[in-house]
């Protein structure tokens, strides 16, 4: 435990409560700790997972927006001035959040996602047409063509989840294309089954 009177000061909640259970678990005083956290008005639910469990999570478990890292080089739309990329930032990195992504793999899934929707965003109508066919194509080659409807369906299930939590920013990244690509698709379903496994969805 540091000297500073606030220790988590600087933290929103989440992360003052993940920082307090990794100071318990260091073998900190646990007076101190809820002390601090108390002030900050934190309340702290114990982390009973196992050291194991806490590493599955790490990887695979659901990360909050701030932990997503997202590459915009070559993948910011043309009409987004630099001043008002974080919005669109934002907008992706809670989207992908409230789908339950780990910040490692979500943030490459979303990369991917918006590289994928400038490709889209620059072809004619007539392109986005023969695209769509293409994209279909591809879907079936990957999962198999008995298993398009419901790979499709998986996927929009767990974007039910975006639209919930953000529906300005749903619209706002469907308008862009997003969640269009074949291989986005499938990446979706697999989460989302993933969810469905973990009681989550």
């Amino acid at each position: 435990m540091t000297d500073n009177n606030e220790p988590f000061g600087n933290l929103s909640s989440d992360q003052a409560a993940s920082m307090g259970n990794a100071l318990l678990r260091s073998g900190a005083d646990p007076q101190r700790v809820h002390a601090a956290l108390e002030r900050e008005g934190v309340q702290l639910t114990p982390d009973d997972r196992t050291d194991a469990q806490r590493r599955y999570d790490d990887v695979f478990g659901a990360s909050p927006p701030e932990k997503f890292n997202i590459d915009w080089r070559h993948r910011t739309p043309a009409d987004v001035e630099p001043d008002k990329l974080h919005v669109l930032d934002a907008q992706v990195r809670g989207a992908f959040s409230a789908m339950g992504f780990a910040s490692a793999i979500g943030s490459s899934v979303a990369e991917m996602a918006l590289s994928d929707a400038m490709v889209y965003n620059q072809l004619s109508d007539q392109q986005r047409k023969s695209w769509e066919v293409e994209q279909r194509a591809n879907l079936a080659s990957a999962v198999g063509a008995e298993h398009v409807d419901e790979t499709i369906s998986h996927a929009k299930t767990l974007l039910s989840l975006v639209k919930d939590k953000d529906p300005a920013g749903f619209e706002e990244l469907s308008k862009r294309g997003a969640w269009r690509s074949a291989r986005t698709i499938v990446l979706l379903a697999q989460q989302a089954q993933r969810m469905l496994l973990r009681g989550e969805l």
